[in-house]
């Protein structure tokens, strides 16, 4: 029986006559029993070309036994085919007859082994034929042993194991990549792959051998399984993404592959179209913006591509090997932690914390891709599993396609805010904007001749400032700082002071290097240094290890920066929530703030006496780089002398509201939080109580920030409950 979704969408496809019946597996079977033994039939595989035609594979049962039929709906106007299929020879099936045609509903339906477009799948069924295939494969007289089915994808693949051997026969349009694929991997070091024992081009057949191990799938899933063991992965994959060598590959580009999945999900109801499309085309934009170098690429690496055995990974399954952008296999992986969520209740923190592995292993061998090409390629991988609910023909297919498309949404982040004509504060904006005029500045600038090949608005708050990306010829990228008031020299000459006084690039405590002035964009330059924020780090299997180096290296800056020219004091803080945040307070909870703002005033009178020392000002996730080597400190536009516990508390303040933001919980962060604190007050009773006032006072200025973004604003009243918990409770960093 069709559920609501299925009849509105075969209605919609009249071309398909078929269609409504192999989609109704009810009907299916009752068709079946007239030529075929069967006892019940489930759909598990649907491909479908709206107004062209649609294979759906089942798994039918007879006997106690289950096997493979499918189905292939064709146009109402293609009887061709239809008397293609009657003439076709049939191998033998276990069901009954190898193939039969349903002429009103212009329907062929194969059982196992017939394959239209895998013909070399009908010698399996026969042991003569098999061994004789094998041979010409192998090269060599094989043990013969009753193939095992692995993976079918009717008229595309099938994957078998006999004996040792796992035996791919690929369609005609498949065979070519799969083959090129084997060659172009040289494995060694952290790579491991399954070589190639022998193929058959007159067959479409490869064979390789059979691995021994636990699919990282299934170990992901399993509670027991430490999430670090995805480091290795990484760094597995981090070797594969090398150049390339030749053009023998395909090339495999995210935006074709993601708008081809776009309109498939778009042609399954009106309501997934309207979601789907504009999503696509911003995503493309994105994609456009962020894209990098092309590297050797796996083409669909996920967690069931990958086999753990004898204590390190092996990679499998390189038949979509080709040529395209690094962030895209790693958004894969990401993606199917996403769909793992949404269809299974994959944890999470668990989810975070494979994440943060798989980056973390990544970087031994390989650079991070940006934050925003991972960002836009995630969000493409997620779009490219959006057909899977109805594909797969998963129950509220509909709702599971409107998940996956709300989590590519989310994964892209918002859209960016439109560009102000001109912005009038700004004049200098369009300058730095102005690729013709960028090359030219920042020749200048820098004393050399430069090619900008791409410029990015990276953040822009009107009126006031704005950060410039800039990707050069030569494969690097600059930063630059505009300012509406003009180029901001002290916090260059401050940056310069950083650079040359202990934290330049070859410390493990660093900040980026500046580079110069460039006055007729009212901007600064430094060079943009790669790698992603400190949240995977601390949400990973070393979160308590990374958040002890995060704080060594905020005492590093509070012990040897350069002597500040601006004080920022417990009542400047004051001042500021009752000036900001006070009249950010949304009407229904103004009471509520405005207690809050009293209390944190007589908490701040309680702060112990501190010797200032200069102090970042705004010091959280955001702001630091972590890679194995190096901390990389960023952002000092508030660099000031003050109490160092404000750093250490406003840290720990976002750490507090990302719990509470993303996984719903302010405590959940709560390790890594307790051994920042650790590292950085040490058993000093006054230092972690002033961590805990300075905690305090920043979680109560985040009301502001939830105020002006819309997305935080429903959020507020659980952000004043953590902050009346942590006024009302001594300690909740604890020891």
């Amino acid at each position: 029986m069709l559920d609501p979704a299925d009849r509105v969408l075969t209605r919609r496809d009249a071309a398909l006559p078929g269609l409504a019946l192999l989609l109704d597996a009810d009907a299916v079977a009752d068709r079946l029993r007239a030529t075929h033994l069967v006892d019940a039939v489930a759909a598990r595989y649907v491909r479908y070309k709206p107004g062209e035609n649609a294979v759906v594979a089942y798994d039918v049962t007879a006997g106690g036994h289950v096997h493979t039929v499918h189905a292939k709906a064709h146009r109402a106007d293609a009887p061709v085919k239809l008397e293609k299929a009657e003439e076709r020879p049939t191998a033998p099936s276990a069901l009954g007859p190898g193939r039969v045609v349903w002429p009103d509903a212009a329907v062929v339906v194969s059982a196992f082994p017939n394959d239209a477009k895998l013909p070399g799948l009908a010698r399996l069924a026969d042991s003569g034929a098999r061994r004789r295939l094998l041979a010409r494969v192998l090269g060599a007289a094989p043990a013969d042993a009753d193939p095992v089915e692995l993976r079918y994808k009717p008229e595309r693949r099938w994957v078998g194991r006999v004996g040792d051997v796992v035996l791919k026969l690929h369609s005609a349009s498949g065979y070519p990549a799969a083959r090129a694929a084997h060659d172009a991997v040289v494995p060694g070091g952290v790579l491991r792959t399954v070589p190639l024992l022998g193929h058959s081009d007159r067959h479409r057949a490869l064979a390789t051998a059979w691995v021994h191990g636990r699919v990282l799938d299934d170990a992901l899933r399993d509670p027991a399984t430490d999430a670090g063991v995805v480091s290795a992965v990484g760094a597995a994959l981090g070797a594969l993404h090398r150049p390339p060598a030749d053009g023998a590959l395909p090339v495999r580009a995210a935006a074709p592959a993601m708008l081809a999945a776009a309109e498939a999900v778009a042609a399954l109801s009106p309501a997934l179209a309207r979601r789907m499309r504009p999503l696509a085309r911003r995503i493309a934009a994105a994609l456009a913006r962020h894209a990098a170098r092309p590297v050797i690429v796996h083409g669909d690496f996920y967690a069931k591509q990958v086999l753990l055995s004898a204590g390190a990974p092996t990679v499998l399954d390189l038949d979509r090997l080709g040529v395209g952008e690094a962030a895209a296999d790693l958004a894969t992986f990401l993606a199917h932690l996403v769909r793992d969520r949404l269809r299974f209740g994959l944890d999470a923190g668990r989810a975070d914390a494979v994440q943060a592995a798989l980056l973390a292993g990544y970087a031994h061998e390989a650079a991070w891709p940006s934050e925003g090409a991972l960002a836009a390629h995630t969000a493409a991988a997620i779009v490219g599993l959006a057909p899977h609910p109805f594909r797969f023909r998963e129950p509220d297919w509909t709702e599971r396609t409107m998940a996956l498309l709300d989590a590519a949404d989310a994964s892209l982040g918002p859209p960016p805010a439109p560009r102000p004509p001109g912005d009038p504060a700004m004049p200098a904006l369009e300058v730095a904007l102005d690729p013709v005029r960028a090359a030219e500045g920042l020749s200048t600038a820098l004393g050399h001749s430069v090619e900008v090949r791409r410029v990015t608005l990276r953040r822009h708050r009107p009126g006031r400032r704005a950060v410039v990306d800039y990707e050069l010829a030569d494969g690097t990228s600059l930063l630059a700082k505009v300012r509406a008031k003009g180029t901001d020299r002290a916090t260059l000459r401050l940056m310069r002071a950083l650079w040359e006084g202990g934290f330049d690039a070859l410390r493990d405590v660093a900040v980026p290097e500046p580079l110069g002035a460039w006055p007729d964009a009212h901007a600064w330059l430094q060079r943009h240094v790669a790698g992603e924020d400190a949240w995977p780090a601390l949400t990973g299997e070393a979160a308590r290890a990374d958040a002890a180096r995060i704080a060594r290296a905020l005492v590093r800056l509070h012990d040897a920066g350069p002597p500040p020219h601006r004080r920022h004091t417990a009542a400047d803080e004051v001042d500021a929530l009752r000036t900001r945040v006070l009249p950010a307070a949304p009407p229904a909870h103004a009471a509520r703030v405005a207690r809050l703002v009293d209390e944190c005033a007589r908490l701040a009178g309680t702060l112990p006496a501190a010797e200032p020392r200069p102090v970042h000002r705004d010091f959280y996730p955001d702001n630091v780089l972590v890679t194995p080597a190096q901390i990389v400190l960023l952002d000092f536009d508030l660099y000031a002398l003050g109490d160092p516990a404000l750093d250490a508390g406003n840290f720990v303040a976002h750490l507090v509201e990302h719990g509470l933001r993303v996984h719903g919980d302010a405590d959940a962060l709560a390790a890594p939080a307790r051994a920042f604190v650790h590292a950085f007050a040490g058993d000093d009773d006054a230092r972690q109580y002033a961590v805990e006032v300075w905690t305090t006072l920043a979680l109560v200025r985040q009301v502001a920030v939830y105020a002006r973004l819309a997305g935080r604003q429903p959020a507020t009243g659980a952000l004043l409950d953590a902050c009346d918990r942590r006024l009302a409770t001594p300690s909740l960093i604890g020891t």
